[in-house]
């Protein structure tokens, strides 16, 4: 409280002003500063100034009233204590003051120094504290609305009293217009919306997909609060770190599967080098060096091919590889030195291949050696998964786009559709087990993808259990040259 007060005074009868200016000079220990008008203007424009600690309006001022003058100040949003001066016989007069926002009323026929020093003391004291619980509040209300949680507070019986913003938001999200509709919300109507159990922590999911953990906690003296966190991209983020974590794993047993099949698929050569060598060093009459030599070769041009398809992949995938475009002419000859690279396996499991190729493609821009390899690959897997004298087809034909597919398809075991996307997982093999009954390093397919991105091609899988499979590579529109015909023919 400051050691003088400043006091507006509006009283139109002049004997009133100077009866109440005695009566404050008479408060003990007190020093007033007391500004008197005699109208409602002139009242109006000194409590908009500022600098007051309190107004005495009197009821009648002029043509206007003391409640008229309570309304505008009230209005204007000035928190100057006012207290109302009537006369005797005016309580009505009293209460309409109190309920337009006085602090309080006096009877001018009552007045004394002790009447008016308690009054503004009372006044100006709770004016005071008003001003610093609205400060609080506002501060509380600010920091609800600020805090990124939904909040939400409920009574010893379970009813909501009050609820922030985003606690309203997530609500909608799950219903709209729920806290608007519902009469009384408890929580006992929250949990059945959220269909969760309040008592424990939980994860609700909205219709739009937001995550939100929802926590209840209970209040010592009754009643409880309920908090709502969005948590929607932290989910997210912890299904990526999982998805992570299990992608690494999953490439970590691929690899140590690949080095134990690889390993199985070097010692079977291996052996049989050094088993033939054994034998033309032991000079036995029986032996005939050509079988033997062929043996070797076989089993050397095998590990030949096992250790270029590891540095084919190894240099793809650090990026080492760059290809070699050209306008390639030679097609049929291209597929046939592809061809020609498996036909001792085809032999062996009496598998025929045949080719077509489309007499409308002229050319296709690519590099020759990929491309070989490319189909090297696919028909490399497509006579191990051949049943003995199955026929694998090799083709090359113009879509109706101007792009170009090259197929190979087989009569084979074929595969489940749903495990497609893991045969092009580098040393991924649907079948990794050591005793497995095909042979490979599972780069085939992950080379043939590599290979195909750098052409800016395609790789699709057609595929059912018993029923084959059909490996198509596309080329774009801009890699082929083709030449227009009424009727598209494909030779053999």
């Amino acid at each position: 409280m400051a050691d003088v007060w400043t006091i507006l005074l509006v009283e139109d009868d002049e004997d009133d002003y100077l009866i109440t200016r005695e009566f404050l000079e008479e408060i003990p220990g007190r020093k007033v500063d007391l500004r008197w008008v005699d109208n409602y203007e002139e009242g109006m424009e000194l409590i908009n100034a500022g600098g007051l600690d309190i107004c005495l309006v009197d009821y009648r001022i002029g043509g206007h009233t003391g409640l008229e003058f309570l309304a505008n100040v009230k209005a204007s949003g000035i928190q100057v204590p006012m207290v109302l001066l009537t006369g005797v016989g005016q309580r009505d007069i009293d209460v309409a003051a109190t309920e337009a926002g006085a602090a309080d009323f006096l009877d001018k026929s009552e007045l004394s120094s002790t009447t008016l020093d308690r009054t503004v003391r009372y006044a100006i004291a709770n004016a005071a504290s008003m001003t610093a619980l609205a400060e609080k509040t506002d501060f509380l209300e600010t920091t609800l609305e600020n805090t990124g949680a939904g909040i939400a507070a409920f009574d010893a019986g379970g009813t909501l009293t009050m609820s922030n913003k985003l606690f309203a938001t997530f609500i909608d999200r799950l219903e709209s217009n729920f806290l608007r509709n519902e009469p009384k919300v408890t929580l006992e109507k929250l949990a059945a919306l959220l269909k969760v159990d309040l008592s424990e922590t939980a994860s609700v999911t909205c219709p739009a997909g937001h995550v939100f953990e929802v926590r209840l906690n209970v209040v010592p003296s009754g009643g409880a609060v309920v908090f709502v966190l969005d948590i929607t991209e932290q989910k997210a983020h912890e299904e990526t770190m999982i998805q992570a974590r299990n992608d690494a794993q999953a490439a970590s047993r691929a690899k140590s599967a690949f080095l134990s099949n690889i390993s199985h698929e070097l010692r079977t050569p291996l052996h049989s080098i050094i088993g033939y060598s054994d034998l033309i060093l032991s000079e036995t009459d029986a032996l005939n060096p050509k079988d033997c030599a062929g043996q070797i070769h076989e089993s050397g041009m095998h590990l030949l091919s096992l250790i270029e398809s590891v540095l084919s992949y190894s240099k793809l995938e650090s990026g080492e590889y760059s290809c070699n475009v050209e306008r390639i002419f030679e097609l049929d000859g291209l597929i046939k030195a592809a061809v020609a690279k498996v036909a001792s396996a085809a032999s062996r499991r009496s598998v025929t291949i045949e080719t077509a190729i489309d007499p409308q493609i002229i050319s296709l821009f690519g590099d020759q050696i990929a491309l070989r390899q490319i189909i090297v690959n696919l028909l490399s897997n497509a006579v191990e998964f051949s049943h003995e004298g199955d026929t694998v087809t090799v083709s090359l034909h113009g879509l109706e786009n101007g792009a170009v597919s090259l197929c190979v398809r087989d009569q084979g075991v074929g595969m489940d559709p749903e495990k497609v996307d893991n045969i092009f997982t580098p040393f991924v093999q649907l079948d990794d087990s050591l005793d497995r009954s095909h042979e490979g390093t599972g780069l085939g397919l992950p080379i043939v993808n590599a290979l195909a991105r750098h052409h800016n091609a395609s790789v699709r899988v057609e595929t059912a259990i018993g029923d084959g499979t059909a490996v198509f590579v596309t080329f774009p529109q801009s890699s082929a040259d083709m030449q227009p015909l009424g009727t598209q023919q494909v030779g053999t």
